[in-house]
């Protein structure tokens, strides 16, 4: 981390554990895999962890480099996807409730 050319990202854990990360390197982990959790942990991630992720890479990263925006990462959006199509898991398993077996 000592040799990145901007600051490491402090990702605090819920007991206050302070871990240290390359802050693009863990953006990227947590889009490609749609892992939003600590990967030294396994503690989920909370909307704000995001947030603080992107702004970051925005001030640090993608900042005075050549990056055009499809080119940038942004965790809160792949947040926000993946909340805007969970689906809810009834007791058979399947993503379906019964009154949407009734309408099909």
């Amino acid at each position: 981390l000592k040799d990145l050319p901007y600051p490491p990202f402090l990702l605090a854990s819920s007991n206050r554990t302070k871990h240290y990360f390359d802050g693009a390197a863990l953006a990227t982990y947590i889009v490609a895999q749609g892992a939003f959790t600590n990967p030294l942990t396994r503690e989920p991630l909370k909307y704000e962890d995001c947030v603080l992720l992107d702004e970051y890479l925005d001030e640090y990263v993608f900042n005075g480099h050549n990056y055009s925006q499809s080119q940038r990462i942004s965790v809160r959006e792949a947040w926000s996807l993946r909340e805007s199509i969970k689906v809810k898991v009834t007791s058979s398993g399947d993503g379906y409730d019964e009154n949407q077996r009734r309408r099909e």
